[in-house]
């Protein structure tokens, strides 16, 4: 509904209610001191204007509540009995509560709580304009006439018309009749086919027509709108133009399209802020409730990691991401052969008020528009348990993880050299420290003591200094391995290692029945396909009892709050025993079979696959402590330079892979 239709109800409205006004009080005073008029007023401009079109949040009951709680207050003291106090205190709860509703989502990003969905949808009702400002109008009215002022009987009936209305069908009325189209503007674009599906339509469209995917155009019957929907496709096939519409979902249109003859084809084109996206297609057959798959023309400019919204429930948006492509040949009636790109997406779910993506329960509505998401205004202000690592591609939908989970749950870091994983590291750490988590990192790159020097790391060198590390205030240590020529030793080592941190972590530990341990200690293996070797890759028989070891270790860290970051480019050569308990996993540019063979178990085939051709610092996050609750490719932080400038001066042969 247009602006203009809104502010033709709103004032129709308005001058109604004076009217009445006028006849019940006989003059106009009540326009500046009475509080059933202002009731109603505000009743009118919150209805019309935002609990219309948008009322979702709790930030439009606070908006409610606090026009309420104004509203009465300016009532005289001498008129404020017992009712006018419980208005008054119900206005307060709507605000305090949904504010603590808005609150806590923001700060409990990855719990659900029925008991405060059950307050939020409570709040949601009660605080609606209809219903909050009718208490207040009707129980102004009751102190203003009482109940047997026959005058009065005109404001009770306009409170009830007003309910019942259809502002929707008022504004398009009065905006028809304000602003006619004339017969002699609308243009002829072409003529309807068929009926292909109850809301599809192919049409034969002129030569001459200068159209452009995504337009709205009208279904017209002698020079009457009976129909509407968007232009979804347009193409020359055997020597005529053909295009396909989606009707809007509404029955009376698409039955209106059997019975019109003849019938014409009008474009109009509606309001940019309907949609300020590109659209690219319609939800085809094969959609599931995680792939999305529509048509798109060979030259729509999209690509792998794109977004691409479709609306659930009126105003509710559902996000997708593209994941892979084809061109597909379509034969029509008439074997004319023509060529499409079949887009396959995988779902990101509902964006929440805290910053996350949710799962969407059911599949995309057949028929439903999609649009590729260009024009984004997310804030990354995530709560402080929390860290940003980057953005959905051409978008800033941030993409931030939960810190406590990293650890405490295991994650892992994949990809090739250069593919910017180190980078990634060095910022995970940084955000571990700031969460005062203690950090050891096994580091047989030899870098993390450059690129982290800021943060005054103690570098361990033997058992002792290790236990005195464990015991002191110091929040990160690191322990650098010698090079050899051979690698024998490396798991020994970190067995032995291991065996320290574990036995002085372990000393007074509480363990409590099914409650995971506050995160204290991090363990980060660098180059891990050194250190915890497949067991077919030692090159030492002994190695593999080391190995197994470290992994009877680190399988037992969650209970004392000790977890394990593992780092690799070789993830078919890393122990899957220590691998398979990462439950978060950052998944970079990957090229051999049988690491990739290895994700696809976390994150789909085709999301596996498509890491083979990830852009540099772009990686697939799935996890537990990923903000989406499915995986999703984005792009990571632009980290390099943050280290890059720091170590120049100390060290510029140090390059991070």
């Amino acid at each position: 509904m247009k602006i203009r239709s809104r502010l033709f109800s709103l004032f129709l409205f308005i001058a109604l209610l004076i009217i009445i006004g006028f006849i019940t009080e006989g003059n106009v005073h009540f326009l500046l001191n009475e509080f059933w008029f202002n009731a109603g007023l505000l009743m009118l401009i919150l209805a019309v204007f935002i609990d219309q079109p948008f009322f979702s949040t709790e930030s439009n009951i606070i908006l409610n509540g606090a026009a309420a709680a104004i509203s009465l207050m300016g009532v005289k003291i001498s008129e404020r009995n017992a009712i006018w106090y419980i208005l008054l205190l119900f206005s307060a709860y709507l605000i305090i509560a949904s504010y603590i509703i808005a609150y806590h989502r923001s700060a409990k990003t990855a719990t659900k709580n029925n008991f405060m969905d059950f307050i939020t949808n409570l709040n949601r009702k009660l605080g609606r304009p209809q219903v909050l400002f009718s208490v207040l109008f009707i129980w102004g009215s009751i102190m203003k006439f009482g109940l047997s002022n026959q005058k009065a009987n005109f404001l009770y009936l306009y409170w009830a018309f007003f309910i019942l209305f259809d502002f929707i069908g008022i504004g398009f009325l009065l905006d028809r009749i304000l602003y006619p189209i004339s017969k002699s503007s609308r243009k002829k674009i072409g003529i309807i086919r068929k009926l292909i599906e109850p809301n599809l339509v192919e049409v034969e469209l002129g030569s001459d027509v200068n159209m452009e995917l995504g337009i709205r155009i009208d279904f017209l019957n002698n020079n009457k709108i009976t129909a509407s929907g968007i232009l979804i496709d347009d193409r020359a096939m055997s020597g005529l133009r053909i295009g396909r519409v989606v009707l809007d979902k509404k029955e009376s249109e698409w039955t209106s399209i059997i019975t019109a003859s003849p019938d014409r084809l009008s474009p109009e084109i509606h309001e940019s802020h309907e949609n300020p996206n590109k659209f690219i297609g319609i939800v085809e057959s094969g959609t599931d409730i995680s792939i999305l798959r529509t048509l798109v023309r060979p030259d729509c400019a999209i690509m792998e990691g794109s977004l691409l919204e479709i609306t659930y429930c009126v105003d509710k948006k559902a996000y997708y991401q593209v994941a892979g492509g084809q061109v597909t040949d379509i034969t029509t009636e008439a074997n004319a052969v023509y060529r499409s790109v079949t887009v396959f997406a995988e779902q990101l779910g509902f964006w929440t008020e805290s910053l996350c993506f949710e799962s969407v329960p059911w599949v995309a509505p057949a028929n439903a528009p999609i649009y590729v998401v260009k024009e984004t205004n997310h804030t990354c202000n995530v709560t402080n348990d929390r860290i940003v690592v980057g953005s959905i591609p051409n978008s800033d939908f941030p993409i931030h993880v939960g810190i406590e989970d990293l650890v405490t749950h295991n994650s892992a870091i994949l990809g090739v050299t250069g593919s910017g994983k180190s980078y990634l590291a060095f910022y995970l750490v940084e955000g571990l420290l700031n969460k005062k988590i203690r950090v050891l990192i096994f580091d047989h790159s030899r870098q993390h003591c450059v690129f982290l020097s800021k943060h005054n790391p103690k570098q361990i060198k033997n058992h002792e200094e290790l236990k005195a590390w464990l015991e002191s205030d110091s929040l990160l240590g690191i322990y650098e391995y010698q090079f050899t020529r051979t690698q024998s030793t490396f798991p020994k080592v970190t067995a032995e290692f291991l065996d320290v941190v574990f036995d002085i972590m372990t000393k007074g530990a509480v363990l409590k029945p099914d409650e995971t341990a506050k995160a204290r200690l991090c363990i980060i293996l660098e180059e891990a396909h050194s250190l915890i070797p497949e067991f077919n890759q030692v090159t030492d028989r002994n190695d593999s009892i080391h190995v197994n070891h470290s992994a009877r270790l680190l399988l037992q860290g969650r209970k004392f709050g000790v977890g394990v970051i593992v780092i690799t480019r070789r993830t078919a050569n890393v122990v899957k025993t220590i691998l398979n308990q990462c439950n978060t996993i950052f998944a970079l540019q990957c090229f051999d079979q049988t690491g990739l063979d290895f994700l696809q178990n976390y994150m789909g085939t085709r999301l596996a696959h498509a890491l083979s051709i990830l852009p540099k610092y772009h990686a697939v996050l799935v996890g537990k402590a990923s903000s989406s609750a499915r995986p999703v490719i984005f792009k990571v932080s632009d980290l390099s330079k943050r280290w890059c400038s720091q170590t120049t001066t100390e060290n510029p042969a140090t390059q991070p892979k």
